[in-house]
């Protein structure tokens, strides 16, 4: 799938201590989540998909002032998370990491690109799994601090792609789970298929597998899915993209 416009996706999925910051800055209740108990670096879990949209939407109101113009924060689709996993058809020769007041002028440099050599990866890093590279097949039986995998890392750089913590996405799976309606890949101009508004009978899928999950989960093509205002040990990292966001 050609994804032609700009968007930026976060090195790391959303961590604890992220995660206490927005309750504290937001008003949100602190003494008694239970999400900001574990280890500040590890990745907040316990996260409903509308709790992760709401932090989206506050820090794009919070970073409105260096945003580039018609900019949000977002959650990624099913097509953006598996482009920064895989690289698809060409991968920029040095990935680099853009501070938010770089953004603008990052969208107006282009980047040097070359051919990827593994463009249908099972893995961010290569064809094989390596327990290495990833928090998953349940080795050490609970979440890890984010980048200390490092050598998992994707051709775009993004790392905990593989394991660690299932990323909510804001795409669409179906209303019946064992049967999907929105099907993939799927058109960039799919509207209906990244339905912000859609109503919680309507499963989301999710990407990346888990700390407790075999290596299969962990692939880049893997897909899992919830409803989205179930809480479980499900993380998300965000995106920062053109509006509007259908």
């Amino acid at each position: 799938m050609d994804l032609a416009y700009p968007y930026f996706i976060a090195r790391f999925p959303v961590t604890v201590a992220q995660w206490r910051e927005y309750a504290e800055r937001s008003g949100r209740p602190v003494d008694d989540d239970r999400r900001l108990h574990g280890r500040p670096n590890d990745p907040v879990v316990s996260i409903n998909w509308h709790e992760a949209r709401c932090f989206c939407d506050f820090l794009t109101q919070a970073w409105r002032g260096v945003l580039p113009n018609g900019f949000v924060v977002t959650l990624s689709s099913e097509a953006e998370w598996e482009k920064a996993a895989r690289g698809g058809e060409r991968i920029p020769v040095e990935h680099e990491w853009v501070t938010l007041p770089r953004l603008q002028a990052k969208l107006e440099t282009a980047a040097i690109h070359r051919p990827n050599p593994f463009p249908t990866r099972a893995y961010p890093w290569g064809e094989s799994f390596d327990a290495g590279r990833a928090n998953a097949e349940p080795i050490i039986g609970e979440t890890s601090a984010v980048g200390c995998y490092s050598t998992g890392a994707s051709p775009y750089g993004c790392e905990d792609l593989s394991g660690n913590v299932w990323e909510w996405t804001r795409s669409l799976w179906s209303q019946d789970w064992k049967e999907p309606e929105f099907g993939y890949p799927y058109g960039p101009d799919d509207a209906n298929r990244e339905n912000l508004a859609a109503g919680d009978d309507v499963w989301r899928v999710l990407r990346g597998g888990s700390w407790d999950l075999r290596r299969a989960f962990a692939r880049c093509a893997s897909r899992f899915w919830f409803r989205p205002h179930i809480r479980y040990d499900f993380g998300f990292r965000v995106v920062l993209r053109s509006a509007p966001v259908s």
